[in-house]
């Protein structure tokens, strides 16, 4: 407080006086705790920390109590905030509020791959990340089986954040297939790879179906690749099963009426060019004549043999003299001729033989 003594003279010389009081009253203490920090996406930030309260905002990017950085570029900005109290005094203090720029978030670019496969992700522009599947940190390996977005959240140092993403497209692969086989020795099979765009097979071909002919137990394998370049590898075990060694018997040679006794061997059953489903069989041909069996091992596989039966013409047989006559009592001569053995039924085993019948008799000659 401070009195003030008032003196003033009229124009008669008359002198007056009069005393004061002025009461002199503090400013307001007005105090920001601190300066402020905000994200260029963030949401308009409400204004605290300023005492006293109750007091005013102003400065850009200020409405009411709040600060909005929507419009505004990253860079410092300056706040007032002042007060007025009851008496009429008023005071201010300023602060800065600074607007970070956002991290420029990277995940990479969109890739893809083949069913089966894994993509390593790697994302950068921040120090924390947080990806959709639940990984935080920079990079993972993942395996999608689908085609999938994956999406990361970048923070920086000041909490500000970004996202970006990347989508693995997922291709179909081609069917797998392991084969197994079984083939008789000698025989041949095709082999079908699965459905795709091209073939390698470990023989060399590069077509679909393979036909294959192995003389042992054989393994083959076909590289097959689609139209989106993903390629499978099939395999294909084959087994070769012996043959049944078939034997018809020698060849044979008979005279023309006779018959031929034929026995193969080997297998387990039979069956003969003549219908026959039995070993042994037995044959009269009439003229040479070749006889093929064919032979069924247990395993199934099946052989075939040969046997030749040679039919040779019966001698022509002659005799001298053609009407043979003797008186009784008297011998006669008789020769054969046409063969190289003879067997005369009354006599020795040659051409000729010396008879000396009583009565008429017949002589057989062989």
């Amino acid at each position: 407080r401070r009195s003030s003594d008032l003196r003033w003279e009229d124009g008669m010389g008359c002198v007056g006086t009069a005393i004061r009081t002025l009461v002199v009253h503090p400013l307001p203490l007005v105090d920001i705790a601190a300066s402020y920090e905000i994200c260029m996406d963030a949401p308009p930030l409400t204004l605290a920390g300023a005492t006293p309260v109750g007091g005013t905002w102003t400065g850009t990017g200020i409405s009411g109590n709040a600060f909005d950085p929507a419009t505004l570029a990253a860079g410092n900005y300056l706040l007032t905030y002042t007060y007025t109290d009851t008496n009429g005094c008023t005071s201010l203090d300023t602060a800065t509020m600074t607007i970070h720029s956002l991290p420029v978030a990277d995940a990479g670019q969109d890739d893809e791959i083949c069913l089966g496969q894994c993509f390593q992700l790697s994302a950068s522009g921040g120090l924390q990340y947080a990806w959709s599947n639940g990984v935080n940190t920079s990079s993972q390996q993942v395996c999608p089986v689908v085609t999938t977005t994956y999406i990361v959240t970048v923070t920086d140092q000041h909490g500000c954040q970004d996202t970006d993403d990347i989508t693995i497209t997922v291709y179909p692969v081609p069917a797998v297939v392991n084969e197994q086989h079984v083939v008789c020795s000698g025989d041949c099979i095709d082999l079908v790879a699965p459905l795709g765009t091209s073939y390698i097979w470990s023989t060399g071909e590069t077509t679909k179906t393979n036909e294959v002919c192995p003389i042992s137990n054989s393994a083959y394998i076909v590289t097959v690749t689609n139209e989106f370049g993903c390629a499978t590898v099939s395999t294909y075990q084959v087994s070769v099963k012996p043959l049944p060694e078939i034997f018809a018997g020698s060849d044979k040679t008979i005279c023309a009426g006779q018959a031929a006794i034929l026995l193969a061997t080997g297998a387990t059953t039979y069956e003969w060019s003549t219908g026959a489903t039995t070993a042994q069989i037995t044959v009269t041909p009439v003229t040479q004549t070749t006889y093929t069996v064919t032979g069924t091992a247990l395993n199934g596989c099946t052989a075939t043999d040969q046997v030749v039966v040679n039919v040779n013409p019966l001698p022509v047989v002659g005799f001298s003299p053609a009407s043979p006559e003797a008186c009784a009592g008297s011998c006669i001569t008789l020769t054969a001729s046409g063969g190289i053995l003879y067997n005369w039924a009354h006599g020795p085993s040659s051409s000729q033989v010396s008879v000396c019948p009583t009565v008429t008799q017949t002589y057989t000659v062989s």
